[in-house]
């Protein structure tokens, strides 16, 4: 990741290094929310209630776990959509 090149970019003026440094905090958190977030995404596409189509959309292939949940709930039912032009046409 960027953040292990970060040393060697740092700025040498110490109210740019603070900034930098602010920063770098943020997108640390940011990705220790998206880690915590999709956890509890797949915990839910793990559910009796999702399982079966997320499964399914996961055999997709580069359809992830999380992104298969996502096509799934924002889909609703898919078989309100007569033909697959007809879901990719939803968007």
């Amino acid at each position: 990741m960027l953040t292990s090149l970060l040393p060697s970019l740092r700025p040498a003026e110490p109210a740019a290094a603070s900034a930098c440094d602010h920063y770098v905090t943020c997108v640390r958190c940011a990705e220790s929310d998206k880690r915590a977030l999709e956890r509890r995404v797949l915990a839910e596409a793990r559910s009796e209630r999702w399982r079966p189509v997320a499964e399914a959309l996961s055999c997709i292939k580069g359809v992830d776990a999380v992104t298969a949940f996502c096509l799934a709930t924002e889909a609703g039912c898919f078989s309100r959509f007569p033909t697959a032009g007809a879901y990719a046409s939803k968007a």
